[in-house]
């Protein structure tokens, strides 16, 4: 269950930006103050990829949607479901990553600053006990409820971004006291193809204090297609590190994936 410390305290959080921002606020602004992280594999997103040389699938629902703000401050909230598919093995959905952003508080400092700082809440599960019968892995309790914090550098062709997420509570088994989480990247658009399409690259890292620090490394590249506050992406992805998946915590994996994915 959330810490009802941590509620307070986001709450006091808000509440004090809203009184230096001293503007109108608006219910579900179109505009969000923090962009998508497109090589972020967790990111709150719908995708869809094809992992290449096989024909399984990458998948997640999401969305972030920010309540109420304006054009320095934003309170959001997010939650996405990542799951991923066997189509022609015995357990044809593998496994189910939940993660709920409970608050999000986006900050604008200036044209080129910008902030985040989270709760939430994360869990993962097998989706299919064939894993567990063909002696591939054992059904763990991983969950977490974390506190995150990001900072955004911006331009208008590119962003680089680092941050943290620490888990206040948990849950690997029977508990775990290597809590921290780290993560950087970023986003760079070389090219405008047409009004509403350009080129981008992209690349995200993050290391884990549960498995020494180890890293989890995405690198993105692909076309973006932006219309009003929706952005939608084909792109080529290649992943190697840590497997990010909780049931399959401490495994290693190289993957290269074909995908879209559409942001809200």
């Amino acid at each position: 269950m959330m810490n009802k410390r941590w509620i307070i305290f986001f709450s006091v959080v808000f509440v004090c930006h809203a009184t230096v921002a001293q503007q109108h606020f608006e219910l579900l602004p179109e505009s969000k103050l923090i962009p998508e992280l497109p090589a972020d594999p967790v990111s709150h997103r719908f995708k869809l990829e094809n992992i290449l040389i096989t024909k399984n699938l990458r998948s997640s629902l999401g969305v972030t949607i920010p309540v109420v703000g304006n054009k320095n401050l934003q309170l959001a909230t997010g939650a996405s479901v990542q799951f991923e598919v066997h189509p022609n093995g015995q357990a044809q959905i593998v496994s189910t990553e939940f993660y709920v952003d409970y608050f999000l508080i986006d900050v604008r400092w200036s044209n080129f600053l910008r902030t985040r700082l989270g709760l939430g809440h994360t869990s993962h599960h097998l989706s299919d006990n064939w894993y567990e019968k063909l002696q591939r892995t054992e059904s763990v309790n991983y969950s977490r409820d974390y506190v995150k914090g990001l900072a955004v550098l911006a331009d208008e062709r590119w962003f680089v971004y680092g941050g943290f997420n620490y888990g206040f509570v948990f849950h690997l088994e029977n508990g775990h006291s290597k809590r921290w989480h780290w993560q950087c990247g970023g986003e760079w658009m070389p090219m405008a193809i047409s009004e509403s399409t350009e080129i981008y690259t992209a690349v995200d890292v993050q290391c884990f204090q549960e498995a020494d620090f180890e890293a989890m490394n995405n690198y993105q590249a692909g076309l973006k297609f932006s219309k009003a506050f929706r952005n939608v992406r084909t792109f080529y992805n290649f992943r190697h590190g840590i497997d990010e998946r909780g049931q399959f915590f401490p495994r290693h994996r190289a993957l290269h994936s074909v995908g879209v994915s559409v942001e809200i």
